[in-house]
């Protein structure tokens, strides 16, 4: 159904969401689908606004494709977890120490050993974090960008994971 109004709306209104989105980048959606997204909490808002209130309308359209738009991001950050294969990963590492021509014995530990550290790793609630940084080569403020958290706090986390490792490392020695 076509509506004179929403068009009004969208030429009022078009700026302010084109500001929002302008420097906001969420994984999976092109700026044109989060115009579109902004476009439909533009309708919803319309519907909405009560102004009987003391806000303007402009400030609530702002405030809530803002938080839409955070939202989106938090969503996004979630899901982009690395799609991590560990066991194939350890597996490789582990047959090519058994595979190689050398009958190198410490080759073979260490390849075992590394296997059951990741294993013990990736028991931890956090340990794909760790495994992240050591195992796929990314940086600390990497790790913090997909997972959506400070620098810092993945920093605690990594510090956290090793010392747990070790713990237990130094029990089962």
């Amino acid at each position: 159904m076509y509506d004179e109004n929403f068009d009004k709306l969208v030429e009022k209104y078009n700026p302010i969401i084109l500001k929002l989105i302008k420097n906001k980048f969420v994984d999976g959606y092109a700026k044109e689908d989060l115009h579109q997204e902004c476009l439909m909490i533009l309708d919803r808002c319309n519907h909405d606004f009560d102004d009987t209130k003391s806000v303007k309308f402009s400030t609530y359209l702002y405030t809530s494709v803002r938080n839409h738009l955070f939202t989106l991001i938090r969503i996004a950050n979630r899901l982009k977890k690395p799609d991590i294969t560990y066991t194939s990963y350890e597996d490789s590492l582990l047959l090519n120490a058994m595979h190689d021509d050398s009958d190198d014995v410490d080759v073979i530990e260490n390849a075992k050993l590394f296997s059951s550290i990741v294993t013990d790793l990736l028991d931890l609630p956090r340990g794909y974090i760790t495994y992240m940084i050591y195992v796929g080569g990314m940086t600390m403020k990497q790790v913090a960008a997909v997972e959506g958290v400070s620098e810092q706090r993945i920093h605690y986390l990594n510090k956290n994971n090793l010392r747990k490792i070790r713990e237990k490392r130094a029990l089962t020695v």
